[in-house]
């Protein structure tokens, strides 16, 4: 498998993470053929996104117009080279198995199996990264888990959470989203725990490659410690 092919699968699961997120009840989901939005409907609270940028489309018409939406963006990790335009793009990360590192941590490690932890998995996450906004709905959500779109994972410390993480499989790949760790409980090796757990049980599950892209480049030192390469200079 070539950088190019891995960096292309990182893309596809970025893509396909926040498809997802469009199908709930409470959001609506928009292709005009360039891209997608996703976004709550009216009076909802939830994320808003535009994605599956479509680069063969691209020009620099479409960038502006795409600018002047003012929302939060994925912009595909190859465009075209006649572009001037090069937006930052976040970390592209993939680990294949074999490569994860283990963690002692990791036998801590609890799947949330009902509706009743899946709320209190979403409320933690959603209170730990997000200031308390819903990007995950505790309840519209749940059917992703119930099904298996999504496999959420968690530590619970003294009866709370206190790390969690989740995979999406898709197809032969799977990406891994929302890692959180209550401030308390930070440098502990929770956050490696949880995402070593969530790994190794998307091999187990038959995934060929774990992707995932991390807009924070503080986080680049907790993914590359437990395996998960950088692809960023092949794009």
């Amino acid at each position: 498998m070539t950088d190019r092919e891995i960096i292309k699968r990182v893309d596809a699961g970025a893509n396909h993470y926040i498809w997802l997120f469009g199908e709930a009840p409470h959001m609506e989901s928009i292709d005009n053929g360039a891209y997608r939005i996703i976004r709550p409907k009216k009076g909802e609270k939830g994320l808003s996104f535009v994605y599956d940028i479509r680069p063969e489309m691209l020009d620099r018409r479409l960038i502006r117009k795409i600018k002047r939406l003012h929302m939060p963006v994925w912009w595909p990790l190859q465009l075209p080279d006649h572009l001037k335009f090069k937006p930052d793009v976040d970390l592209c990360m993939a680990v294949l198995p074999g490569e994860i590192v283990s963690n002692a941590k990791a036998k801590l490690v609890q799947q949330a199996e009902t509706a009743e932890d899946f709320a209190r998995w979403a409320t933690f996450v959603n209170d730990t990264m997000h200031g308390g906004y819903p990007y995950v709905h505790p309840q519209h959500h749940w059917p992703l888990c119930e099904r298996g779109a999504m496999r959420c994972y968690f530590i619970a410390l003294d009866g709370q959470m206190a790390a969690a993480a989740a995979i999406e499989p898709d197809g032969p790949d799977a990406s891994l989203e929302f890692v959180a760790t209550a401030p308390a409980h930070r440098q502990q090796g929770l956050a490696s725990g949880v995402c070593v757990a969530a790994v190794e049980d998307a091999f187990a599950c038959g995934a060929e490659l774990v992707t995932l892209r991390a807009g924070n480049e503080g986080t680049r030192e907790l993914y590359t410690s437990l395996g998960f390469k950088i692809y960023n200079d092949s794009i």
